[in-house]
């Protein structure tokens, strides 16, 4: 058994809570269980703020293969988005970065497919 290390605390809160710590002790894990504790990581659901952007970003996409780059208009990846134009400086600080992040994707994408899925993208 291991028992936690001792800590220098300051304040009178902090002394009450070392005498609880030095009561508690730490029993060590059977290895079976550290495995399989390392090889499940819980699967984390992304934020509010990615999936805009992932949406913003698949927006993009669309407007830039039906448009062009030199069509592509911040409203109209908005309204494909759902969202409001000003919204997308939020996420992205130009429509030039906008554009070439989804290129950047496109890019990575094709490439993990060419490569027969070995690479994902990132």
């Amino acid at each position: 058994m291991f028992k936690i290390p001792k800590f220098k605390l300051s304040s009178v809160g902090e002394i009450g809570m070392r005498r609880e710590l030095k009561q508690k002790t730490i029993r060590p894990i059977p290895m079976k269980a550290a495995r399989r504790l390392s090889q499940k990581q819980p699967r984390q659901r992304p934020s509010r703020g990615e999936l805009k952007r992932k949406k913003i970003l698949d927006a993009a996409a669309k407007v830039l293969a039906r448009r062009g780059y030199a069509g592509t208009m911040l409203a109209e990846v908005a309204e494909e988005a759902a969202t409001q134009s000003g919204s997308l400086y939020y996420h992205f600080d130009s429509r030039e970065e906008l554009i070439e992040e989804v290129l950047q994707q496109g890019v990575t994408l094709s490439f993990a497919r060419a490569s027969g899925g070995r690479r994902t993208p990132g």
